[in-house]
């Protein structure tokens, strides 16, 4: 979803760093937010294996609200620009990719 804000606001392939995501990308977040944010950025680096936690609810609030504006907004320029939707898809995946990459270690394509 960072990646996405990203795109949207600044029209460029996004960085790699989760930081610089969630300072470019969302700088109006309420301060919740922003909090469950840094605290699930804290997780990550400490390493510590995911375990079953209670659902942050405005991480999973702003997540719904954004998947639906994304998949609207997504919709949209596929029927303004079919010919520019190849490439905005390859794109996203590209970004895509690169988090999974960033996020999970994982070697991809």
């Amino acid at each position: 979803m960072l990646a996405c804000a990203w795109i949207e606001r600044r029209g460029t392939p996004p960085p790699l760093g989760i930081e610089l995501l969630v300072e470019a990308a969302l700088p109006d977040l309420d301060s919740g937010l922003q909090e469950e944010i840094g605290l699930l950025l804290a997780r990550k680096r400490s390493g510590a294996h995911p375990e079953p936690e209670p659902c942050l609810l405005r991480v999973d609030s702003y997540l719904s609200d954004r998947i639906e504006k994304f998949e609207q907004l997504a919709s949209t320029w596929e029927s303004q620009s079919p010919n520019t939707a190849p490439a905005l898809s390859v794109m996203l995946d590209e970004v895509f990719i690169s988090v999974l990459q960033e996020v999970w270690n994982m070697r991809l394509g």
